[in-house]
């Protein structure tokens, strides 16, 4: 009879910010001895093995459950490998690992629950610190990473294939203990010295959805993806003649947008309004070697950063714990190239701050840019 695959609510419900323990250890239980999840109020990962199951703290040590102790999210199964343990090339890494599991082709499209068993010179792993409500979403909440070394080192690990969409973390999902069932942790990467794998494909999936209905909310647009209007730009210390002079560099209100999507790319356009008018009836407006007098030097007036600037590239996003206020943080630009030039191939951080359904990008003190989103 082929294995079931437990899971307590879809992932995404944890990374919307509803951690309510809304299911038990002792219902876990029922369901396998070996998964993976969260706990209570996001306080810190859960690994279960052998039939115990224990939470993470921040400092990476294990604590074994009672069976009133609540979970929002959870992953769980009766663990029996379809084949014998596989012996795993010395120095394997976190990512040659998920390269060997990738090559299984006959795993391909399914739920797949691994064991690694071995030893590691090196493990880098987090967890998780407990949360207040309002409960921030889950890209909010800054995990504490620690490391290990020279360890036994027991590896729970679930692969969720790419169709599932929010149901689940998409590939490869992996919690450890130590051999001593000490120390454990979300991993991160590790080097073992020595290991075998032993996987257990899926056929059964059972996705149980909460008994009783989350009592928290999560703050509502707390992620900078979207669409956003530019709403105001200001900066300070451009007038040479009054240096605290608060100036505004594309008229006020300027406008331009800036739109970060979920792949991690991001593109921006910002333009002096109203703009500079197109002269009637005079094609040299166009022409590089137009005379510099106006009208036929609109041209080059147009480049330059305070009548129109564009720039794109990919993005990260660091953010700074969360306080049950605002959602603070640095957006973290690499430019791949802009319309003048001048940011072409550089880093741009740029601090913001989500306030409602608006966001705040600058220091507050020397520059602002504020957006009002539209998606």
């Amino acid at each position: 009879m082929s294995a079931t695959l437990t899971q307590y609510n879809p992932f995404a419900a944890v990374q919307q910010g509803f951690y309510d323990g809304v299911t038990t250890i002792a219902e876990l239980k029922r369901a396998g001895d070996f998964g993976l999840g969260t706990m209570d109020s996001l306080d810190g990962e859960m690994v279960a093995v052998d039939g115990v199951f224990y939470r993470v703290g921040i400092d990476g040590a294990l604590y074994p459950q009672p069976d009133d102790a609540r979970v929002p999210w959870a992953m769980v199964t009766p663990f029996k490998a379809a084949d014998k343990p596989r012996p795993l090339t010395p120095g394997l890494d976190y990512a040659g690992l998920q390269a060997l599991l990738a090559g299984m082709t006959s795993l391909n499209n399914l739920y797949v629950v691994f064991r690694v068993e071995g030893f590691a010179s090196t493990v880098t792993a987090r967890s998780a610190p407990r949360q207040t409500k309002p409960f921030p979403p889950l890209d909010c909440v800054v995990e504490t990473p620690y490391n290990f070394s020279n360890v036994a080192v027991t590896g729970v690990g679930i692969i969720s294939p790419a169709y599932v969409g929010a149901t689940d973390p998409i590939g490869c999902h992996v919690h450890m203990a130590t051999g001593d069932r000490k120390q454990g942790g979300h991993l991160i990467d590790w080097t073992l010295t020595e290991g075998t794998l032993q996987v257990m494909p899926i056929r059964n999936f059972d996705l149980r959805l909460p008994a009783s209905s989350f009592d928290s909310a999560p703050p509502a647009n707390c992620s900078v993806v979207g669409s956003w209007q530019m709403i105001e730009a200001w900066d300070i210390g451009d007038d040479p003649n009054d240096p605290t002079k608060k100036t505004y560099p594309w008229g006020n209100p300027p406008s331009g947008y800036w739109v970060y999507d979920s792949s991690g790319h991001f593109g921006l356009q910002i333009s002096l309004n109203p703009p500079l008018p197109i002269p009637d009836g005079n094609a040299n407006w166009l022409t590089p070697t137009a005379p510099w007098e106006a009208p036929c030097n609109l041209l080059r007036q147009s480049l330059t950063p305070n009548v129109y600037y564009a720039y794109f590239g990919t993005y990260t996003v660091d953010y700074t714990p969360y306080a049950g206020g605002s959602v603070k943080g640095t957006i973290n630009q690499q430019v791949f190239t802009d319309v003048l030039r001048q940011y072409t191939g550089t880093a741009q951080p740029r601090p913001f701050e989500l306030v409602g359904q608006e966001m705040i990008v600058g220091d507050g003190v020397n520059y602002v840019r504020r957006f009002r989103r539209l998606s």
